[in-house]
């Protein structure tokens, strides 16, 4: 038990440093580094470490363009941050970690809060009482192009003061943690857009949703490009929760989590 333990953290390791990717310069024009930028000013006495990952996603498995909305609500709904809202409010820190449905400026998520945002970014700041230090989280979708895959970003700002040390083990920590949340988010925003109308997450929960999740993205995003559909590699565990699509209209089932009344047209809704 202890080696398939060992074999599969392994290969989790490997698969979500495949997936993603660190950007080393931090565009200057970003909601992320204006954050950093304003935070230096306003507190000299504080340093403002700045990290930024991005994965790319095929456009063709993507049934519709995607909004940066899109992204941060799969984000708060993918395996590995519903288990950090569990923890967050298990300990406490927040008595509501609802995920927002518009991520409008003001809106809350657990111990973050909506602080800016426009037409493809999004940055939350978020404090807790008595922590030396506070933060930000950035989310931006890159769309410019019908030739090229989607960019979704993933980044933060810490503020800390500069008498205060993050120790170097704990920044490779928080980096790799960046990363496994990252490709959590893409693998669900895959997943709830390949399921279709016949299915959504809400009947899919537990650890077999990140694991098939990330395995399918990491066969479809392959050098090779995917051997197979994306549908005909979810043809074996489809289980159709209507018997027509009369039935599944009057239920108001879409791509995503319960879908819309009325709305059964296979396109990514959230």
């Amino acid at each position: 038990m202890f080696k398939i333990g060992l074999g599969l953290t392994v290969a989790g390791v490997v698969g979500v440093l495949s997936v993603t990717a660190r950007k080393q310069a931090i565009p200057s024009d970003s909601l992320l580094a204006q954050n950093a930028a304003q935070w230096m000013k306003e507190f000299p006495a504080h340093v403002c470490p700045v990290d930024l990952f991005e994965i790319k996603i095929p456009r063709q498995l993507l049934r519709s363009s995607l909004t940066v909305t899109q992204f941060a609500r799969a984000f708060a709904h993918s395996p590995v941050f519903s288990l950090e809202r569990f923890m967050i409010k298990q300990a406490g820190l927040a008595k509501d970690v609802g995920v927002p449905a518009s991520f409008a400026v003001g809106d809350r998520l657990a111990i973050w809060t909506i602080a800016k945002r426009n037409q493809d970014e999004i940055l939350a700041t978020w404090e807790v009482s008595g922590a030396p230090f506070a933060g930000s989280t950035y989310f931006r979708v890159i769309d410019e192009s019908s030739e090229f895959p989607v960019t979704l970003q993933f980044g933060s700002c810490l503020k800390v003061p500069a008498e205060k040390s993050i120790s170097p083990v704990a920044m490779t920590l928080h980096f790799f943690y960046s990363r496994a949340l990252l490709a959590s988010a893409a693998a669900t925003l895959l997943v709830r857009c390949a399921m279709g109308s016949q299915f959504t997450l809400q009947r899919r929960r537990g650890p077999a949703r990140l694991a098939g999740g990330v395995k399918l993205f990491e066969e479809c995003t392959s050098k090779q490009g995917p051997k197979i559909s994306v549908s005909e590699k979810l043809a074996p565990i489809r289980q159709p929760m209507f018997e027509d699509k009369a039935q599944a209209v009057k239920n108001g089932v879409g791509c995503g989590y319960g879908g819309r009344k009325g709305n059964a047209h296979p396109h990514l809704t959230v």
